[in-house]
Parts: C-alpha cells; sequence; structure tokens
C-alpha cells in the first residue's frame, strides 16, 4: 500500500515553488528566468547544507545588504536557498503586515534572517507566527536582484541570455539544457579531459 503524503510533506512541496528555477549538474548549477522571448541563465556553484557553509553563506550574504530596497529580506533569503543543496530550508513570510520574509530550517528551527538591522535582535513574535511561502504570494520566478546578488556574492558565476524560452513546463524537453546536460557528463567521463571546478 502507497504511503499517504502528510500535511508537512505537502506544505514543503508547495512552499518550495522557488526551487523548480534550479537545474544541478556534476560540475555547476544553473538557474534560470524566462522573459517574454528567450531566457536569462546564471551559471554558479551550490555547496552541501552544513553549518559551518550555511554561516558563512549568511555572512556574506548580509555584508551586501541592500538596505533600499523593500524586497532585500526576500532576495536575500532565496539566494540563500539557491546557493545550499537540501531541502530543509523554506522561505517564510511574516503575517503581522510587515513585508518581511527570512529563512527557516524545517527540521532544526534554525533562523536566518537578513533583515535584521535593529540592535534589539529578531523579531521573535513574527516568526514565530510566520508561514512558508506561497506562489500566490511571491512569484516562483527568480527576480534579477537574485540574478545580481548571486554574482556579487561568486564571482566565477556567469549569467548570460538563451535564444529559447525556457519554463518549467518545457526545460525538460529544451534544447539548451539537453546540451548543457551532454556536455557536462562528457566533461564528467573525461572526454575532454577532467573537468575541475
Amino acid at each position: 500500500m502507497d504511503k499517504q503524503p502528510t500535511v508537512e510533506t505537502l506544505m514543503t512541496d508547495i512552499s518550495q515553488h522557488y526551487l523548480g528555477y534550479i537545474i544541478d549538474l556534476e560540475a555547476f548549477s544553473m538557474l534560470f528566468r524566462p522573459r517574454e522571448s528567450d531566457t536569462e541563465v546564471i551559471q554558479f556553484e551550490r555547496f552541501d547544507y552544513t553549518p559551518g557553509n550555511a554561516e558563512q553563506i549568511y555572512r556574506t550574504i548580509t555584508q551586501c545588504a541592500q538596505t533600499n530596497d523593500p524586497a532585500w529580506s526576500l532576495t536575500a533569503s532565496l539566494v540563500f536557498i539557491y546557493l545550499l543543496r537540501t531541502d530543509q530550508l523554506m522561505v517564510m513570510e511574516m503575517t503581522d503586515g510587515i513585508e518581511h520574509w527570512f529563512v527557516k530550517d524545517n527540521n532544526t528551527g534554525e533562523v536566518f534572517d537578513f533583515d535584521d538591522r535593529s540592535t534589539e535582535g529578531p523579531n521573535k513574535a513574527g516568526q514565530e507566527t510566520a508561514r512558508p511561502v506561497n506562489a500566490d504570494r511571491v512569484t516562483s520566478m527568480p527576480s534579477d536582484a537574485s540574478f545580481d546578488l548571486l554574482e556579487r556574492l561568486q564571482s566565477s558565476a556567469r549569467r548570460y541570455p538563451v535564444d529559447e524560452r525556457i519554463t518549467l513546463a518545457n526545460h525538460e524537453s529544451s534544447d539548451f539544457m539537453a546540451k548543457k546536460r551532454g556536455m557536462d557528463y562528457l566533461y564528467q567521463n573525461g572526454v575532454f579531459g577532467k573537468f575541475k571546478k
């Protein structure tokens, strides 16, 4: 008998809608943004979710804080999740009328809040009543600001347009993605010499 999904599993699947735009290959990862007639892609490196990696990425992102951007906490939260390979992290949204987002570890309850510029510490009451971000409140497609921040964080990131409109619905059959997967496979198997990160 098939095991029925739990409410927690369904909530995680719904709430992590923004992960659908990441393609992980052996050598690198890609994030794509469909535009009107083409697609913008950024190649970057993701890291295993460890306490050390999470802390380092958190500190690096907070040093790039955009205090004049009202959506900074959302951009920072999404980029944090893009950079870490895990399904434990979720973007949370405050429910008290303030547009504020942060990241929460579903397993440990640890919070990564990128918009805490006050000296009083994070808004604990707001964090306790926050809910996972749903696709009807925040678009799942990566923003231009997310690509900008990824470029600032990783000098090795490569951002470029693709003359094909790639979406969540067609990315599995995309010619561009098929070529990238093929090249990644060949490099990893030493056809062109061993690829180094």
